[in-house]
């Protein structure tokens, strides 16, 4: 959690501080931590490396909250390449319904 405030606060981060982020979002166990290395992408989506990591966390996240996130952070980018993967979601057995119904209108408002 401290390494995700940490690099919040960088001014011009590099390639090992997004790419920390992006495995942070994708494999921190704690759902928290997750939750804010998204926050802290978003507030690097000028860089595209930060951009292309938070489009390609979307498919290996699970937990609801997390998509959601990424669904709100995609419609603020306004990053229509969100929509394949967001669909893949939307197509899995296992998404929390209300999640569904969630990310079918962020594909709606991003298309």
């Amino acid at each position: 959690m401290k390494a995700v405030q940490y690099a919040q606060g960088v001014t011009e981060p590099d390639e090992l501080v997004l790419d920390a982020l992006a495995r942070t979002v994708n494999d921190d166990p704690n759902v928290g931590v997750r939750l804010m290395a998204v926050t802290a992408l978003a507030h690097y989506a000028a860089y595209p490396r930060a951009r292309e990591a938070l489009i390609r966390s979307i498919v290996w996240q699970k937990s609801p909250l997390v998509q959601l996130a990424l669904a709100d952070v995609m419609l603020a980018l306004n990053e229509k390449r969100a929509v394949e993967p967001i669909r893949r979601i939307i197509a899995s057995p296992v998404v929390d319904e209300s999640v569904k119904s969630k990310l079918e209108a962020t594909v709606r408002q991003l298309l």
